[in-house]
């Protein structure tokens, strides 16, 4: 369904969109590979959802850079991603912001596999490790707590996501369509919205990150 040589130029055209500051030759390449990984994997153990190249490379890469150019990922931050499934967003942000480090957390064994195959093929393990386990909501442990940013995309709730996010990271990143998704902002705390356009699909998505009052969040947003 990917073919990396044959189909980078959507993975080129979505950075086009969504990353002014376009990732260089060598890191689209290892885009590419990655999501001609995922669509092999995805052939056997139905890793996502998506039925074409392009739904694939969406779903994939695009919150991957929206996130990695933007303030609140300053250099040389800890970022856990839960539920991780087929390693995105944090396996392309990775490849986008080599001065992060990741760890993934999820508990179904074939997406665990998919994952240290992915990062071991594009040798990402230094920066990239993957923790397999059943994350409890309501009192996470997660080696390495306190990250600088957690993350979970389609995992939980929004509003469970968020109280559960808040234990283990100052700052949260939560996944959506519009701002009517989300629950409320906690006493204490600010959110950054940032909007975007899917270059391809033209499907709306909003990404926020919530934070603690004095703290930096996201200053921008990606116009349509």
């Amino acid at each position: 369904m990917f073919n990396a040589e044959h189909d980078r130029a959507i993975i080129q055209e979505i950075a086009e969109a969504l990353c002014p500051e376009l990732p260089d030759k060598p890191t689209l390449v290892d885009l590419s590979k990655f999501v001609e990984l995922a669509a092999n994997w995805d052939r056997v153990h139905d890793l996502t959802a998506a039925k074409s190249p392009e739904a694939l490379a969406e779903i994939l890469c695009a919150d991957a850079f929206v996130l990695a150019r933007h303030p609140s990922l300053s250099q040389g931050f800890s970022v856990l991603d839960v539920g991780s499934g087929g390693g995105a967003p944090a396996i392309p942000l990775a490849l986008l912001r080599e001065d992060l480090k990741f760890t993934l957390y999820e508990s179904r064994q074939k997406r665990v596999a998919f994952m240290r195959l992915a990062i071991g093929s594009l040798q990402i393990h230094e920066r990239v490790k993957v923790i397999q386990g059943h994350l409890d909501p309501d009192a996470p442990q997660v080696s390495g707590m306190p990250f600088d940013l957690a993350m979970s995309r389609a995992t939980f709730s929004l509003e469970q996501w968020m109280r559960t996010g808040l234990l283990m990271a100052p700052r949260v990143a939560l996944f959506a369509v519009n701002d009517h998704d989300f629950a409320p902002v906690p006493e204490g705390y600010q959110a950054s919205d940032l909007p975007y356009t899917l270059p391809i699909s033209k499907a709306p998505r909003l990404i926020r990150v919530q934070y603690e009052s004095g703290k930096q969040g996201l200053k921008s947003s990606i116009d349509d």
